[in-house]
C-alpha cells in the first residue's frame, strides 16, 4: 500500500519522465550524419557573400544611421517600471522571509 500523496507522485513521475527522456538519445543521433562542407569553403562562401552585400550597400550610398542618444530614460519606460516593481517586490519579500525565518540556530 503506497503512502504517497498526489503531489509527491507527480513529482516522482516527473523525474522518472525527464530521466527516461535523457538517457534516450535523440532521434538525429540515430541516423548517419550527412556529409557537411569544410570550415574553410564555409568562410569563403560567407566571406564571399559578405562582399556582394557590402558592394550593394555602397551602391546605394545609404546614409549612416543615427543614434538618438537623447531619448529618454529606460526607467520611464513601460519596460523599465516593470523592471523597477518587479526588483521592488522581490527584494520586499527577500527581507520579509529573512525577517520571518522558521530557523532560529546561533549560526544565523
Amino acid at each position: 500500500m503506497s503512502t504517497l500523496n498526489g503531489s509527491t507522485r507527480l513529482t516522482a513521475l516527473g523525474c522518472v519522465v525527464l530521466a527516461g527522456s535523457l538517457l534516450l538519445p535523440p532521434p538525429a543521433a540515430a541516423e548517419p550524419a550527412a556529409a557537411t562542407p569544410s570550415i574553410t569553403a564555409t568562410a569563403r562562401r560567407l566571406a564571399a557573400r559578405e562582399a556582394a552585400a557590402m558592394k550593394e550597400r555602397q551602391g546605394a550610398q545609404a546614409p549612416a544611421p543615427t543614434t538618438d542618444l537623447r531619448s529618454g530614460s529606460f526607467f520611464k519606460t513601460p519596460a523599465g517600471i516593470a523592471t523597477l516593481v518587479i526588483v521592488g517586490v522581490g527584494t520586499a519579500y527577500a527581507a520579509y522571509s529573512a525577517s520571518n525565518d522558521r530557523i532560529k540556530s546561533p549560526g544565523r
